[in-house]
């Protein structure tokens, strides 16, 4: 792995390129690195669910333009065809993010822990929410005027305040502290 570091207040935050040849990204496989950006090389054809949970001051990640299986756009990690939204940076700045039309779901815990995002749009041909979508983060506001067939009730546990809706009918209002 090649480590450029960066000091900052009290804590010391890395840029981390994989090297080629490397394939899987395992869950939790940075223990308690802490990746300010990550660079994911043209071979790694595989990230486990949980790769980016202790990740609290990633920023960015960046996909080789030839990799097969991945590909990042504006920081955010998507498979190849944009199809799942992978994830959206923990620490990612911005206070509303539309998610692209062509994703139709969102992986397990893809905005997780997300503090400066307040609002997101979901694309209408989107069909699932994955496990814990939303949790932890300070989204106090979602849309999604299309068809989303199937949610995990663990999506939006432990979410501040949240009001929702899918298709304009209220899923949702108010205070929330732990899932539906």
């Amino acid at each position: 792995m090649d480590l450029a570091r960066e000091r900052d207040d009290a804590y010391e935050k890395l840029y981390v390129e994989l090297p080629e040849g490397f394939t899987t990204i395992t869950a939790n496989m940075f223990g308690d690195i802490q990746i300010k950006e990550l660079y994911i090389p043209v071979s790694v054809t595989k990230i486990e669910e949980g790769a980016f949970g202790a990740q609290i001051y990633i920023t960015n990640i960046r996909v080789s333009s030839i990799n097969p299986k991945y590909r990042s756009q504006n920081g955010v990690l998507y498979n190849k065809k944009m199809t799942t939204l992978i994830c959206y940076p923990m620490s990612k700045k911005g206070s509303t993010f539309v998610v692209p039309d062509t994703v139709r779901k969102t992986a397990p815990l893809s905005f997780r822990g997300n503090y400066y995002l307040e609002k997101v749009v979901l694309p209408k041909n989107l069909r699932k929410l994955g496990r814990g979508s939303f949790l932890k983060s300070a989204i106090s506001e979602w849309r999604c005027d299309g068809g989303v067939k199937k949610y995990a009730k663990s999506a939006f546990n432990y979410i501040d305040a949240a009001d929702g809706c899918i298709d304009n009918s209220i899923l949702f209002y108010g205070k929330r502290s732990e899932g539906l």
